[in-house]
This record gives C-alpha cells, structure tokens and sequence, in this order.
C-alpha cells in the first residue's frame, strides 16, 4: 500500500513520525476527499470505535452524513 501524498505545497511527513496539519492542511484535505472515518470512545470504556462518514464542508464547518447506530448514541 502507496502512502497519500501531502497536500499540493506542504512538506512530506518525516520518515521519523507524525505531524499536525495546519488548519490550510485540514480544509484542504476535507475539502478534496468527502468521506472518512469518525473514530470515538465512549465514557464506559467502549471504544475506540470508528465509522465510515460522507461528509460535506461549507466554510468552516464539516457535515456528517451516516446511518443509524452505536455513533448516534
């Protein structure tokens, strides 16, 4: 499996680990994909748990778009 290339103008991460995304990164990256993976862990020690989302971004906000289930809780 190929690693996703960073953002048109950003550095690579380094071979030595993760790094944030600056805010630029973020809307970037949503605003060219529309889909994820919603990951949470609940109060109770269930967790984590993750979910495949469709989503649409306006501005500064993220609209998720999913089914029923555990995520609703």
């Amino acid at each position: 499996m190929s690693a996703t290339p960073a953002p048109a103008g950003v550095e690579p991460t380094p071979a030595d680990g993760p790094r944030a995304l600056s805010a630029a990164e973020c809307r970037e990256v949503l605003a060219r994909t529309g889909w994820g993976v919603l990951a949470t862990a609940d109060a109770d020690g269930e967790g984590p748990y993750g979910v495949p989302v469709g989503y649409a971004l306006a501005g500064d906000r993220v609209y998720l778009a999913t089914g029923p289930g555990r995520k609703l809780r």
